[in-house]
């Protein structure tokens, strides 16, 4: 029986309180064939004492250095020296659980880019939320996130050396941008139900470092991506759907207007956003669609930011 190695690929920013539990939860997968590549994003802390102290105990771990800045760019240094045949890539405050690779391998396919997993997010007052997902409709369900995420997911190492690796411009989505790549290099996955993978909230700190703007720009960015990639190839299938996609993310654009709203306006034109299905809705968002068909983007934000305050002004 065919063993393929699998490489497992996780960027470190300062991250010593995570990183040897994130490190141990890999040596301790009931799959062997493993290799273990850590990048150093310029850590200032004590990460990389505690890496080379668990590399003299486990010679599987591999210790490289990334100057660039940025999960994309420390993500890409690890891809491009890998050899396994399939890839893992794990954030460094989070887990995987023991079995999670042996069971994707067996789900693994040479004709898929990847096996989509389950996850389950864990918040610091120790809330679960899982996060399931949906091989069907494979665009769509990228867009709303479903398709899993960065570390609960298996990659085809074939089909990764055929794109472009994840775009190091992006502060945020880089991981559904390369899911996409993916996708339009071979349009196959198998979803994986069995939530194996436990993503951490972290009390701090993060390997992107960007401003909310530039956040909710590479979100916003990545969905134009796919919608246009969705108007080329199925136009019908767009437009049965675009209030779905139009109500999703009009959500991201009004986040990104409380810092810019003339960008978040353009975006809004971009998506060609005229008016919203106030019957998708329901609560204070309901009548933010109702006041946006009637008003408009510009005098909606207004009457609500004037809201917020005179909300905050009554609590004081």
């Amino acid at each position: 029986m065919h063993n393929p190695l699998v490489s497992i690929i996780i960027p470190c920013y300062n991250v010593e309180l995570y990183i040897k539990e994130c490190i141990e939860s890999c040596i301790n997968q009931s799959y062997k064939n493993i290799e273990i590549i850590c990048i150093d994003n310029n850590c200032s802390d004590n990460t990389v004492p505690i890496i080379k102290s668990l590399q003299s105990q486990y010679p599987k771990i591999s210790l490289l250095h990334e100057t660039k800045q940025g999960a994309a760019a420390a993500r890409n240094t690890g891809l491009r020296n890998c050899k396994g045949e399939w890839i893992q890539l794990l954030d460094a405050d989070d887990l995987i659980l023991k079995n999670k690779i042996e069971h994707q391998i067996s789900l693994a396919k040479d004709n898929i880019a990847f096996v989509a997993g389950a996850s389950t997010y864990l918040k610091t007052n120790g809330q679960k939320i899982n996060h399931q997902v949906n091989d069907k409709n494979l665009v769509f369900n990228l867009f709303f996130q479903l398709l899993g995420n960065t570390c609960s997911n298996l990659y085809n190492a074939q089909i990764v050396k055929q794109t472009n690796l994840q775009d190091e411009s992006l502060s945020f989505s880089e991981e559904t941008d390369f899911m996409f790549s993916l996708l339009k290099c071979c349009p196959k996955i198998v979803a994986d139900e069995q939530a194996l993978t436990i993503i951490r909230e972290r009390h701090y700190g993060s390997i992107n470092k960007g401003d909310k703007t530039k956040k909710h720009i590479g979100f916003i960015e990545v969905r134009y991506r796919l919608i246009k990639f969705l108007q080329q190839i199925k136009p019908e299938y767009y437009q049965a759907n675009r209030e779905q996609f139009n109500n999703y993310i009009f959500e991201h654009i009004r986040a990104l207007a409380r810092n810019d709203f003339e960008l978040a306006d353009i975006y809004r034109k971009k998506f060609e956003i005229l008016s919203l299905n106030s019957s998708m809705v329901s609560g204070k968002k309901k009548l933010y669609a109702l006041l946006f068909n009637s008003l408009g983007f510009y005098t909606t934000e207004k009457i609500i930011n004037f809201l917020s305050i005179l909300k905050a002004f009554r609590t004081k």
